[in-house]
C-alpha cells in the first residue's frame, strides 16, 4: 500500500506539471500582493494536499517559485526563508494520499482516525511553525 501511495503521488507530479498546472499557480500567485514567503508557504501547501508526498510538493513548488520574476534579486537570507517556507508547506496536512501517513499508521499500529488526530495534527504544527519563524526573518532580511 505504501509503495503504491508514493508511486502515485510521483506519477500525479508529473501529469500535473506537465498539464501546466505549476504555471496556472504560478500566474495566480504570482499577481497576488503577497510577501514572496508566503506564496512559496502556499503553493508548497496546495501541491502537498493535492499530491501527498512532501518531495513532490518541494520540488514542484521550489520550480514554480524559482520561476517567478524578481526571484534572482531577492538576499540570501530572504531566499533562505523563502526555502524555508516551501519546506513548511510541503509538511503540512499530511492525509490519506500520503505514503509517510500510512508508514506511521502501520508501523505505531493505529487505525486512520487515530493517525489523523495524531501525525496529521503533528505534521501540520511543524510545518505550520517553520512557516511562521521564516515569516519573521524574513521580515528583518
Amino acid at each position: 500500500m505504501i509503495l503504491l501511495v508514493t508511486a502515485s503521488g510521483g506519477v500525479l507530479r508529473y501529469m500535473l506539471q506537465n498539464s501546466g498546472l505549476g504555471e496556472v499557480i504560478g500566474n495566480a500567485v504570482s499577481s497576488a500582493a503577497l510577501p514572496m514567503v508566503v506564496v512559496a508557504f502556499i503553493v508548497a501547501a496546495l501541491v502537498r494536499i493535492s499530491v501527498g508526498s512532501s518531495t513532490v510538493a518541494m520540488t514542484m513548488a521550489a520550480g514554480i517559485i524559482a520561476a517567478m520574476p524578481g526571484i534572482a534579486e531577492l538576499s540570501p537570507i530572504y531566499l533562505a526563508c523563502v526555502t524555508a517556507a516551501i519546506a513548511g508547506g510541503a509538511t503540512v496536512c499530511s492525509h490519506f494520499n500520503d505514503s509517510g501517513f500510512w508508514l506511521v499508521k502501520s508501523l505505531v499500529g493505529m487505525d486512520e482516525k487515530t493517525t489523523l488526530k495524531t501525525w496529521t495534527i503533528m505534521e501540520t504544527l511543524v510545518g505550520g511553525t517553520g512557516f511562521i519563524v521564516a515569516l519573521i526573518i524574513s521580515i528583518f532580511a
